[in-house]
């Protein structure tokens, strides 16, 4: 995979545990817009693992996505485990991103778990309608 200027790997999420602040963000499309996918994860005292997304989950960002949401999930000690993924500073949501929704909901759904999505912003709203899935019972609203 190329390498950015940094050394990094280009398409991955890089998000460790735990993470410091994150700045203000450009909104999507705007010049300096970030492609980077910010998530962090915490184990509410209720057993609710909460995820907070920010920027874009695309086809660029997904698969990391993925992998720390599974990651996540191995480290819960919650059973079964129901995440409630915030969604409200997600910019853009593309077909790579919801089929990581469908794929790890199903995981979920496996293991009697439930992934429930918070505060989802219009245009990811606009996806889920698109796709037929905005009547689903994983919409969870705005507190």
């Amino acid at each position: 995979m190329p390498s950015g200027i940094d050394g990094k790997e280009r398409g991955r999420v890089q998000t460790p545990d735990p993470q410091p602040d994150l700045p203000d963000f450009t909104p999507e499309g705007a010049p300096g817009a970030s492609r980077r996918l910010d998530a962090r994860t915490e184990q509410l005292t209720t057993g609710v693992l909460l995820v907070r997304a920010r920027g874009p989950i695309d086809k660029n960002t997904a698969f990391g996505f993925e992998r720390q949401l599974i990651d996540a999930m191995g480290r819960s000690s919650a059973k079964p485990l129901h995440i409630r993924l915030d969604l409200s500073d997600v910019t853009f949501l593309d077909r790579a991103g919801l089929n990581v929704l469908l794929r790890v909901q199903a995981r979920l759904e496996g293991v009697a778990g439930e992934l429930r999505l918070v505060k989802p912003t219009p245009s990811v709203v606009r996806l889920l309608h698109q796709a037929h899935l905005d009547g689903v019972s994983w919409m969870w609203p705005s507190d």
